[in-house]
């Protein structure tokens, strides 16, 4: 029995077989300089079309699966793409240094990754992981790569991996996934953030070096503690049964407050508010037993769209919000979007 301690990121336990994400290795770019400058952009536009439209892709299934703020990940991806500073670096390398479109991508996405990486702020430093993980589905579209890692998820598995993009994580299938564990990542990461709102127990910076001999072993983990356990031992199995029990019994328990009225024990009662970010969202508000809107994010009815909402789009949606709540109470945020 081997016992690793890292950072909980998402509650829960969670026991069964482990499937190691294969170890990347950057493909070899054959060419690092190019003839035709004007082809390499060219391709890199189509390439960025092609990331942006498998971004939507996965935005749309994020919304169905996990909510309008989680399928947010996915613009805040595509606006990645397009992001003016990092696509003039790419295509500057292409035009003055004569790079390939592949060479280009991956000199700046390290180059922007590294700068963020170096700030003090750990929400900013898990952003250079986004960098990274757009810039490496631009090589891919340029390079055509083949079959993804996530097909070898064929029963259900602990996920263990350097890191996982949250595109990765939302193209394994759910109902195969036990939980998460990564040697590096982050409790800021927008794939821990993720695992949250599935209700996936994962554990982050676990520092360990995967290996793939490990798939099929048993493991463990404890997503409150950290704790991860490679092949263990029955009392130990024992104790995250009982614990898992817990767990459950403890959700299973909030149920009875279900049409309750919001109050302390001692009878103080209290507001329960839910945020959305469309008028469809209030349907899991009023489901989970919300009193009201605490924050309407409208920034996402600007988001995914060319141009803005006109002012009768954006009177539309509040009155159907406000229409279906049926005077609770609606709290709008006008405008924040950076």
């Amino acid at each position: 029995m081997k016992v690793v301690q890292g950072k909980g990121a998402s509650a829960g336990v969670a026991v069964g077989p482990i499937l190691v994400k294969p170890v990347e290795r950057q493909p070899e770019i054959h060419l690092d300089t190019c003839l035709d400058p004007q082809q390499e952009l060219k391709r890199l536009q189509a390439a960025q079309q092609q990331v942006i439209q498998t971004l939507e892709g996965l935005k749309e299934k994020a919304r169905q699966q996990v909510g309008e703020e989680e399928a947010g990940i996915f613009e805040v991806h595509q606006m990645m793409v397009q992001d003016p500073d990092l696509c003039d670096t790419i295509q500057g390398l292409i035009q003055e240094e004569h790079m390939t479109a592949e060479a280009a991508v991956r000199e700046a996405g390290s180059q922007f990754a590294a700068m963020l990486e170096a700030m003090d702020d750990e929400y900013m430093q898990a952003r250079g992981a986004d960098v990274r993980a757009i810039c490496g589905q631009l090589e891919d579209a340029l390079s055509q790569g083949g079959r993804s890692w996530t097909e070898l998820l064929t029963q259900p598995s602990i996920i263990c991996a350097d890191d996982l993009t949250p595109s990765e994580t939302l193209q394994l299938d759910k109902s195969l996934i036990l939980g998460f564990v990564t040697s590096g990542g982050s409790a800021n990461s927008h794939t821990a953030i993720l695992a949250r709102t599935m209700k996936i127990p994962a554990i982050v910076h676990t520092e360990i070096a995967l290996d793939e001999d490990w798939n099929g072993t048993l493991g463990a983990l404890d997503g409150s503690t950290g704790n991860f356990w490679l092949d263990p031992e029955p009392q130990v199995l024992e104790q995250l049964k009982e614990k898992q029990l817990q767990h459950r019994a403890a959700e299973n328990a909030l149920e009875q407050f279900r049409g309750r009225p919001t109050c302390t024990a001692d009878g103080r009662t209290i507001a329960l508010y839910g945020n959305i970010g469309q008028p469809e969202d209030i349907d899991l508000v009023l489901q989970n037993d919300g009193e009201g809107v605490g924050l309407f994010r409208s920034e996402f009815l600007y988001l995914g769209r060319e141009d803005y909402p006109t002012e009768e789009e954006l009177f539309e949606a509040y009155c159907t919000a406000a229409q279906e709540l049926e005077g609770r109470k609606l709290i709008i945020r006008t405008l924040d979007i950076g």
